[in-house]
Order: structure tokens, then sequence, then C-alpha cells
């Protein structure tokens, strides 16, 4: 009967009996006597009678064995885990020998995870994280400074609820209270002039029930983050008011201007007309001059007056077809009456659009200005205008304020060019790379074109190459957020 039980016992059983030999160890005295299939199973290996221990196991798993009666090790044959366990008197040992593969394993995971958070805690400076089963006992705790541990030295095994309440973190009761009902919480709270961020979840679902078993807590102090961007905003908020009043100040400076200069002007017409013979020496000269710089600072004041509107944020944006814009912008110029060499050619995919139309319409009308302007032979230039939509634009990306799809507008003619190296001093106000007895203007059109495409959250480059004309590529968001 006892023979039987040995024999169909799940557990893995060797009887070893102790066998008196001159010269040999202890391990080695112990010989194998009977031994069941459970054991050969787990063991992947059979053990033979008459065996010794130190034949049938490694000299390390013996020592234990004689030394604690028990122990561990793995089977690399099966890749288990077994645990060893010996009673044994004088003269007999019963070793027995079971399967703790997932025992081992699961214990292994929670140091791997122990290790991990521990790790993870100590890489992130000012944070805590908090680890409590559904009963809501604190089972892990790591991170520096320890803003909950405080003035307690650890609150391993303590119930989380207890610890907070009434103190200054009793607030996250509310929130962990639902852990184990919602995905995340993330909550930001001002504590005696420190601000803390703290995000609560669960995790590890559990085999029987499919639920999460384990609350996450991540606590972070903000303080420093928020004093930057407290600071950041007020910087933000004041170059913001700086720039409007500088815009401000450009657009009454040149409106109010107009008036004494439309004065300079008729006066010295005036005086031109009626006492220009009484003038003598080079005073006819001087007269002139001064009417051509008063001509030029009218010139100059206009341009400035456009550029302060395109700079205004108050206009609105509307539903709008740019082909139809540029179409009409050809129309007002009368290029075909003026020019009858000059050739426009608009294709490509034209989308409506949110825009300022008054404001589109100002770009192109420069643009179409300034490849008239910058053209040798006027009968032989051609502008060519296309659109190209792009559902997901990657280059020009670091630019860009607004994801989505995008009008890239491609703006190109063969007229004079320009070295590369002024591709970003073109668009500088009042910056010419002319003089103006080479070529009129007043340096502000290309100026006011960066704005308008600016004001549109968008951007604007230009490729140029001297005396093969220039390329000024646009990417404007279809839609404004």
């Amino acid at each position: 009967m006892h023979d039987q039980i040995f024999q169909y016992a799940p557990t893995g059983l060797v009887l070893f009996e102790h066998q008196l030999k001159e010269g040999a160890t202890e391990t080695e005295s112990w010989v194998c006597v009977m031994a069941n299939p459970s054991a050969a199973n787990l063991l992947s290996q059979s053990i033979s009678t008459g065996q010794s221990l130190l034949e049938a196991f490694d000299p390390t798993v013996t020592s234990q064995l004689i030394e604690n009666q028990t122990a561990e090790y793995f089977n690399s044959n099966n890749n288990t885990w077994l645990k060893l366990s010996a009673e044994k008197d004088s003269q007999k040992m019963v070793l027995s020998i079971n399967d703790i593969t997932d025992v081992k394993n699961k214990f292994l995971q929670e140091i791997r995870m122990t290790q991990m958070y521990k790790a993870l805690s100590g890489s992130l400076s000012d944070n805590e994280i908090i680890l409590f089963d559904q009963d809501f006992n604190v089972i892990f705790s790591e991170g520096k400074p320890a803003f909950i541990r405080i003035p307690e030295d650890t609150i391993l095994g303590k119930n989380f609820k207890e610890v907070i309440k009434g103190g200054k973190f009793s607030y996250l009761d509310t929130y962990i209270q639902n852990v184990f009902e919602v995905t995340r919480q993330d909550v930001e709270q001002e504590i005696e002039g420190m601000y803390y961020s703290c995000s609560m979840y669960s995790s590890m679902a559990d085999e029987n029930t499919g639920q999460n078993s384990i609350g996450v807590i991540l606590l972070k102090d903000v303080t420093e983050i928020k004093k930057k961007n407290a600071e950041i905003e007020s910087l933000y908020q004041k170059i913001l008011k700086s720039n409007q009043e500088l815009e401000d100040f450009a657009y009454t400076a040149s409106h109010d201007l107009q008036a004494p200069l439309r004065k300079i002007q008729s006066f010295g017409k005036l005086l031109k007309d009626r006492y220009a013979p009484s003038l003598t020496g080079n005073g006819i000269q001087f007269l002139e001059r001064m009417i051509e710089a008063a001509q030029w600072m009218g010139t100059l004041l206009d341009a400035l007056l456009s550029y302060s509107r395109a700079t205004r944020s108050d206009a609105v944006f509307e539903k709008t077809n740019i082909r139809n814009i540029i179409e009409s912008v050809v129309t007002d110029l009368n290029i075909k009456e003026t020019s009858e060499g000059v050739r426009i050619e608009i294709e490509g995919d034209w989308p409506e659009m949110d825009t300022i139309p008054m404001q589109i319409n100002q770009l192109f009308r420069n643009l179409l200005d300034n490849s008239l302007k910058f053209s040798t032979e006027k009968d032989n230039l051609l502008v060519k205008i296309k659109g190209n939509l792009l559902e997901d634009p990657q280059f020009m990306r670091e630019n860009l304020r607004d994801s989505g799809s995008h009008l890239e507008i491609v703006f190109q003619d063969n007229g004079i060019g320009f070295e590369q190296e002024y591709a970003d001093q073109i668009f500088q106000i009042f910056q010419r790379l002319h003089g103006r007895s080479e070529y009129s203007g007043s340096g502000v059109g290309l100026a006011i074109c960066k704005k308008v495409v600016e004001n549109h959250n968008g951007t604007m480059t230009a490729q140029g190459e001297l005396d093969k004309g220039a390329t000024f590529t646009i990417l404007l968001p279809i839609e404004q957020i």
C-alpha cells in the first residue's frame, strides 16, 4: 500500500539510504533506493537505484540539502524551477520534488517590477511612485523627495487612505476611490505655495477576474515648471502688448504725418510755379530736390501705412477660393493691356479655405508687382502660379503652427532673380537689393507678403538665382483653428 502511494504520488519522491563507505563524503553516502515516475518527469531524467545524492544532483544543490534540508534550482532541460525538500533521520532520507515555476516566475516578475520602478523613480527628480492593492494597502513606494512619507519614515504596508487622511494630500482620497473604475485621472493642486501634479490609474489585470488589481500613483512637484510657464506667459503678454503698441504707433505716425507732408508738397509746388524766376544760383535745383524728397517720403509713408494695416489682427477669416482672387488681381492690374508679352499661368489645386480676402489680394498684388518690376524683358516675362493640396506637409513642419491639410502655393517667375544669400533679407521692411535709380519701390512689398502669410499661420520662403528668376513658396492651412 505504501509502495503504491509512493509510486503514484504527483509529487516527485526519491528514497535514499545512508550507507557508510570508506573515504566517502556525506553526499556520496546517501544512495538512492527508490524513485517514483513523478520525480523522473520533473527532473526530466531518471535517478537509478544505487546512484548517490552527489551523482544525482549538482554539488551546490546537494550541499544546500545537507545543510538546510531544502534547495531550489532551475532545471534547464525543461525550463522549470524545482524545490527539493529533505526529511531524514540517521538511516533514511525522503526527498520531495515540487514544480514551483509559476510561483518563482511571479516572484521574479515582482522583483523586476520593483527594480524597474526604483530605476524609474530614481531617474526622475521630484517624483514619487506609489503602488497599492485593491484594499488601498501600499505595496511599493519609491521616489525623491518623499512628499507623502513626510514626517513618516515609510508608508509601505500601510493603508494609503489612512496615510493621507487629514493631511495636505487628503484631496487625493476622492480620486483614488475611483482608480479601479476609470481609465486615468490627472489632477493638479496647489498646496502651501507648492504645485503638485498627480496621475492615477490601475494596472496588472487579474487572471481570474480580468480586472486591474494594482493602483498606481505618480506624484510630481511641478512648482518650478509652473513658475517658468508663468514667466513665459508674462513675457509673451508683454511682447504682444509691445508689438501692438508698435503697430499702433506705426499706423498713427504714418497716417498723421500725411497731412504736414501734403502741405510741404503743396507749398513746394506753389513756390516753384510762382517764384522760380526769382530764384538764383542753385535755388531751383534745391527746390526740386526738396519736392522730390517730399514725394519719396510720401511713398514711404504710404508703404508703412500698408504694412501697418497688414499687421493688424482684427480682420475676419472667410471661406474663399484663392484662384478667384488671383484672377481678380490680374484683371485689376491690366497686365494684358500694359505688357502684351507677359504670360501668367495659373494651375493646380485650389480648394476653398479660410482666408482674409483683402490681405490675400494684397499678397498676390505685391508678388505680381514684384515680378513686373524686376524683369529686364517684360515681353518675355512668364509667371507661373501653382496650387498643391498637401494632406500632411512634411517640409517646413517645424515652422507650422497648425497640423492638417495645407495649400502649397508656388509663385515662380523668370525675372532678374537674386542671390540666395539674400533670401531672408528681401522680406525685411525697407530692405532693398537695388538702388532707387535702378528699380522703383519702397522695399516694403515683400515684407507685407510675409506678414500676410504669418497672419494666416503659414510660412513663406524664397529661392532665387541671379538672372534666372525667383520662386516663392507659400504654405497656408486650409482651416484656421
